[in-house]
């Protein structure tokens, strides 16, 4: 029993680490994360590492058990795609090259209504109450 455990267990940092390794190369309408984009060689590697150091515990888990092998096998590549997709999608951002920047700046009628603001702040009113 606690090699099926281990088994399933190791396949959740199999799929989160080859989650990372897929999001750090990813490509097209989405990018990596900043982090991963300053980091992208130690993440590329590190994720490589440790997806091997998994599924090598996974392998000679489920080399383990004699009873429902395929089953095992099965479960375990279930969970390893399910947290992978998952790290993928907590790990990749929306491409938006294409757009222009969010600067705000200046508009071009901006000048003229701050003088015709200011000519009319100094211009003297008369309450319309009191003109009668």
């Amino acid at each position: 029993m606690g090699v099926v455990i281990a088994a399933i267990a190791s396949s959740f940092p199999l799929g989160a680490s080859a989650g990372m390794v897929v999001a750090t190369s990813s490509r097209g309408g989405v990018r990596p994360r900043r982090l991963l984009r300053d980091h992208r060689a130690l993440a590329s590697w590190s994720g490589v590492c440790l997806a091997l150091a998994a599924s090598g515990v996974s392998a000679v888990a489920a080399a383990q058990v004699r009873y429902q092998r395929p089953a095992l096998l099965i479960t375990c590549g279930v969970v390893a795609l399910l947290v992978g997709f998952v790290a993928w999608l907590l790990l990749v951002e929306e491409a938006d090259d294409d757009y222009p920047p969010q600067t705000p700046g200046e508009p071009e009628w901006w000048p003229a209504f701050e003088r015709e603001l200011e000519e009319w702040t100094r211009t003297t009113r008369v309450p319309s109450g009191s003109a009668q």
